[in-house]
């Protein structure tokens, strides 16, 4: 059987990471595109598609036994284990905050999309979207744990940017500490191991590098990019127009989360908000990256009647439409999550004056 299909996949980039930290050659992955994607040619053949290095040192703590195995036998290897963790972050994340519901099918149906998108893709969504709802699981009862957690999703840290308001508003100052010290720890370590200069070649020339690609780049990829901005890049248009008319949705969102976290109390509803509002704010992510906003729909169907539920039921198949909903010139996907979002803010707040 021909398995060349399979090293066309961003796994790619994980491996060969691991392997260039075995070898020695470490900063390489920092260094300037080219230096990294010869090492991609040298091990998969000079007609190897487009791939590039994204992520900060640390991830390497956790994916250098990769390059220890053979690429097929490391994919397999990731991607199952990667998997269970998420499962097992999910039903953690469904029975800290809502307890007394059962886990039903339709909410393993509600994750099932992002499922298939990250394992077409082999990414790391399975991974990021454990830290998160991990994270949000444990941040009340141990919140030391939730720190690491936390801590460790800095490895796409444009995840990370409501989280620090959520915390802030259940006055949860010990997570918030955790975090912050498992965050220092995680950085000196890796530079401790991999040396300071990977940091510098992350800060300089792999941030710079990625920028150009989310401002410049074009092709499949930004099919795959399903928030305000990434959408209307898909559609054509240019980086400075389509970020600005981002924001004009971003910033309300983002007001509206803070004030509705600050007015509301139920941590699941908090939970739920923090996931829909961060992946309506950030200009910068892929459908593979959709585990954690999976999990709070999921957890949205478990904690309200059917009637309710329906209106997330679009945003879960965001993983699979978003690519083809930009061919055919529908920019939807943000629409598909503002739903559920408007929802939930309206009940909050609705709630809390009632409360009051």
């Amino acid at each position: 059987m021909d398995w060349e299909w399979l090293i066309n996949k961003d796994f790619a980039n994980y491996w060969i990471a691991a392997r260039l930290v075995l070898d020695g050659s470490v900063q390489d992955l920092f260094a300037d595109h080219a230096t990294y994607f010869r090492h991609m040619q040298a091990a998969f053949g000079q007609d190897y598609p487009w791939h590039n290095w994204s992520y900060p040192p640390h991830y390497l703590l956790l994916i250098w036994p990769l390059g220890l195995i053979s690429y097929l036998p490391a994919m397999g290897l990731f991607l199952a284990s990667t998997l269970c963790l998420y499962l097992l972050a999910l039903h953690a994340f469904l029975r800290a905050c809502a307890p007394a519901a059962s886990v039903s099918r339709l909410a393993a149906i509600a994750v099932l999309p992002f499922l298939l998108s990250n394992l077409e893709h082999a990414q790391n969504g399975y991974l990021t979207g454990s830290l998160f709802l991990a994270g949000l699981a444990f941040r009340r009862e141990h919140p030391w744990g939730a720190g690491l957690c936390f801590a460790l999703l800095t490895i796409k840290p444009q995840l990370g940017l409501i989280l620090p308001f959520l915390l802030l508003a259940e006055r949860n100052y010990r997570c918030i500490l955790s975090t912050l010290l498992w965050t220092t720890a995680l950085i000196a370590l890796s530079a401790l191991i991999f040396g300071p200069a990977t940091w510098q070649g992350y800060l300089t020339e792999t941030l710079s590098y990625q920028s150009t690609v989310m401002t410049q780049g074009t092709g499949y990829f930004l099919g795959m990019m399903p928030s305000v901005f990434g959408s209307l890049r898909g559609l054509g248009t240019g980086s400075s127009t389509a970020l600005t008319v981002h924001l004009l949705l971003a910033v309300p969102v983002f007001a509206a989360t803070l004030f509705a976290l600050w007015r509301g109390s139920d941590p699941g509803q908090r939970a739920i908000l923090t996931l829909t509002a961060t992946f309506l704010v950030t200009p910068y992510w892929l459908v593979y990256d959709f585990g954690p906003v999976a999990g709070g729909l999921a957890l949205f169907i478990l904690s309200r009647p059917a009637g309710e539920s329906s209106v997330t039921a679009v945003a879960c198949l965001i993983p699979l439409m978003s690519v083809p909903l930009i061919a055919a010139g529908l920019p939807l996907a943000p629409l598909m999550l503002l739903l559920p979002w408007l929802y939930l803010v309206r009940r909050m707040l609705t709630t809390a004056d009632i409360a009051d």
